[in-house]
């Protein structure tokens, strides 16, 4: 983010190296930040209301759970 200024990240809760949620919370919360308010979604096929919780209380701006259809 800091070579390549971005409009949008969509993460999920399982990524390599930094996890969705961290990656949230190191963009809102790192001083070094190059866009503290960045929309990010999250897209995942984990949905229980911990974690869900979990995402919005890191920054998260928008959660969708997985399968996705067109329709939904």
């Amino acid at each position: 983010m800091r070579d390549h200024p971005i409009d949008l990240a969509i993460v999920d809760f399982n990524m390599a190296p930094v996890d969705g949620v961290s990656f949230t919370r190191q963009v809102r919360n790192d001083p070094r930040s190059p866009n503290p308010y960045l929309p990010i979604i999250m897209m995942t096929g984990h949905s229980a209301l911990r974690l869900v919780t979990e995402a919005r209380d890191a920054g998260i701006n928008e959660f969708l759970a997985k399968p996705l259809t067109a329709r939904s």
